[in-house]
């Protein structure tokens, strides 16, 4: 009896599995080319990011330059203390210096007494001489008394008064005028509020008619 052996391995030929060289290279060409898309779309958006932070930094400086010249012509703006507060306060300031100023100086009303003085002896007339002046600055109160040769004279006076800067604004709308007893002259008194010598009784003066007072 023959025995005859056979070897299944041997007689099976190894199959091996390769890729084709065009495959391989087309798939390495598409993987390259992915790269080169990242890498030029990450390189794109850095430079984006780039000039967005550059130009975020030119605004920010911008910005800032205007803040300083902003706080500098309005310094209001850079207290936190709300504007409205702030501007209340300050003119309560205002307020209180103008009514301290006022009371030092009194600015709101008052004249030099000269000027008042330098007016009498400029504007009286020949012919009439003063006895009496009360002149009340906080109230506006004057009133003008003397003596004068003729009634004329009186009112030559009253005339000039108006005329003259510090007595423009009062408007002397009382008048007294009597012609004293025994004697060639007349007393009078001229006032804006309150005429104040014509109850008294007063003694006759024996003036000359070339004198002013």
């Amino acid at each position: 009896m023959s025995i005859q052996r056979i070897n299944f391995l041997n007689s099976t030929k190894n199959k091996h599995n390769f890729l084709p060289a065009i495959l391989i290279a087309i798939l390495s060409i598409g993987v390259l080319l992915c790269f080169i898309v990242t890498s030029l779309f990450i390189e794109s958006y850095q430079l984006y990011a780039y000039k967005t932070l550059k130009n975020a930094e030119k605004n920010r400086v911008t910005a800032q330059s205007d803040l300083v010249k902003t706080i500098k012509m309005y310094p209001l703006f850079s207290s936190d203390i709300p504007l409205i507060t702030r501007v209340g306060q300050y003119e309560k300031k205002l307020q209180d210096a103008k009514n301290r100023f006022t009371e030092v100086s009194h600015t709101t009303i008052r004249k030099p007494f000269s000027q008042y003085m330098r007016t009498f002896i400029e504007q009286t007339p020949d012919g009439v001489w003063l006895t009496y002046f009360r002149i009340d600055q906080d109230k506006n109160d004057i009133s003008i008394a003397g003596y004068a040769l003729t009634p004329l004279a009186v009112s030559l006076f009253l005339q000039a008064l108006q005329s003259a800067e510090p007595f423009s604004e009062s408007i002397f709308n009382l008048f007294f005028l009597k012609k004293v007893v025994d004697n060639n002259y007349v007393r009078f008194e001229i006032a804006n509020e309150q005429l104040r010598t014509v109850q008294e009784t007063l003694t006759a003066p024996t003036p000359s008619t070339d004198s002013k007072k």
